[in-house]
């Protein structure tokens, strides 16, 4: 029944399983997880702060007022400046200068690292109505032509006026220049995302959702989703891979600029978002920001590579063996050890890895009131014995970036003569959850 076929095998050809939950936000990228709501009036704009920090806007009433409001480590939410309804907000990561847009003012002002007051930085757009919204800032390593590293973009989605995409400079006040005109090719500009190479616009119409690649001349290129996306009008760039992250309503989607694969992130259910309340993925990529204006709160997720127990084993002569991770969690790069026990102080192991989960009733092969839980796509012998009652089972996982967020399950045959006719049986199951972090 089991053939040794060695791990490395299996992570080469993995996909990560996607698998709905009932809990609200829906994950369907298994790595991320919901580590805090925080509680922000009519919130827009979040975005990581190189201290660790969230900036992000607050939109008092419809009609006017606002603040800045900063997150800090424990998740406590403190306004920093007054202003005007902020559409957008982008933090320089070498200055730590913090920027936003304000919508009905058409402006976007500037508040020094450190400080609690704000100034005019870019002004100059148009002598009519302005429009400022997303924003972003060129990385240091971008090698696009486009604009220059460390310069900015800013999408003017032109409610009564030009849709357009404007550059702006972080260190020089009023240095604005038209990027992309208004030629109709943009109908309502949201927002912009720039990665190591790229500078990508969304254009927030009815579905299905469009996103551009930006070329050299302010010409536009679509970029095909399939999936078709819906009405999405926030991005970002997910730095462990530069894909791109899209926000519709209540989602987040995926989108590989290379094949124009769409999968879908996580799913929030009734929180009454909006496409535009904006997206921001920190710079290592471990935490992903999500304002809700309608539902006045900013939820934070964090990615983290995860062993837990998916199903039960039986027992035999010591008991049943469970499996525990003795390492640490299973990062991609790393080898994760998972210790076995109880086992019979003589004997072995035979490790099953799987993608898929399996429910065999293994009694008709003697192992009485035993199940197999995980499809048999890789087996490995394991005989390391740190202990007497205990076995270790020692799993390399490459360093793919393809391999973040795959789930793999795991369970043990462990050999027990005096258990049953078969002389052996099973750990309960495990879901190694493959990240970077």
């Amino acid at each position: 029944m089991l053939r040794n076929r060695p791990a490395r095998v299996l992570f080469a050809a993995a996909i990560a399983a996607v698998s709905a939950s009932s809990q609200t936000p829906v994950i369907h990228e298994a790595t991320w997880r919901l580590v805090a709501r925080v509680p922000v009036l009519a919130p827009g704009g979040a975005h990581f702060h190189p201290d660790g920090s969230i900036w992000v806007g607050s939109r008092l009433t419809a009609g006017s007022g606002g603040a800045i409001v900063r997150i800090d480590a424990t998740w406590t939410a403190s306004p920093i400046v007054s202003c005007d309804r902020p559409a957008s907000v982008v933090v320089d990561p070498v200055s730590g200068d913090v920027f936003y847009s304000e919508d009905y003012g058409g402006n976007i002002h500037r508040v020094p690292a450190g400080s609690a007051v704000s100034q005019v930085w870019v002004s100059g757009f148009h002598s009519g109505d302005d429009d400022p919204w997303g924003m972003a800032i060129a990385p240091s390593d971008y090698s696009g032509s486009v604009l220059g590293p460390g310069q900015a973009l800013v999408c003017d989605h032109g409610t009564n006026g030009p849709k357009e995409i404007w550059q702006w400079t972080p260190s020089v006040a009023q240095n604005e220049r038209l990027v992309v005109p208004n030629n109709g090719a943009l109908a309502n500009p949201m927002d912009v995302a720039i990665s190591t190479g790229s500078v990508w616009v969304v254009d927030g119409l009815p579905p299905p959702g469009r996103v551009f690649e930006v070329l050299p001349g302010g010409a536009l290129r679509l970029l095909n989703s399939s999936p078709s996306l819906p009405l999405v009008g926030a991005i970002a760039i997910d730095p462990q891979n530069q894909h791109l992250l899209l926000r519709g309503h209540n989602t987040v989607h995926r989108l590989d600029p290379l094949t124009g694969a769409n999968t879908l992130v996580l799913d929030v259910p009734g929180n009454q978002g909006g496409a535009g309340d904006g997206i921001d993925v920190s710079a290592d990529g471990r935490r992903m920001a999500l304002a809700f204006t309608n539902r006045h709160e900013v939820l934070i997720f964090e990615r983290t590579a995860r062993h837990e127990v998916v199903g039960a084993g039986c027992a035999g002569t010591v008991g049943a063996p469970a499996l525990r991770a003795a390492n640490g969690p299973p990062r991609l790069g790393t080898t994760f050890h998972v210790d076995i026990a109880p086992v019979p102080a003589a004997g072995l192991a035979f490790g099953i890895l799987g993608l898929q989960p399996a429910s065999v009733v293994l009694d008709p092969f003697g192992m009485i009131g035993c199940r197999l839980l995980v499809s048999n796509q890789a087996t490995e012998l394991v005989t390391v014995r740190p202990s007497p009652g205990t076995l270790n089972w020692a799993i390399a996982i490459p360093n793919e970036p393809a391999l973040e967020a795959v789930q793999v399950l795991q369970q043990v045959v462990v050999a027990d003569a005096g258990a049953n006719p078969a002389g052996a049986i099973v750990s309960d199951a495990a879901r190694l959850v493959l990240s970077s972090f």
